[in-house]
């Protein structure tokens, strides 16, 4: 809150709208452990399947 970014809630309804066929969470609390991320990609993932949770050093090719 007041950081002006989304939920990943969020931005899984975006992803569905814009019809994406992956969605990377990125920008996460910088108070989070690497459990708490993980866990929160495996309730995004039972929502939007290919979800993965950014990560340092991730590369993604395009």
């Amino acid at each position: 809150m007041g950081w002006g970014h989304s939920t990943w809630a969020e931005g899984i309804k975006l992803a569905r709208a814009a019809k994406v066929k992956r969605l990377i969470l990125w920008h996460h609390e910088p108070s989070h452990t690497d459990l708490i991320v993980r866990k929160i990609e495996q309730e995004a993932r039972k929502h939007f399947r290919n979800c993965q949770a950014a990560y340092e050093g991730m590369k993604i090719t395009l």
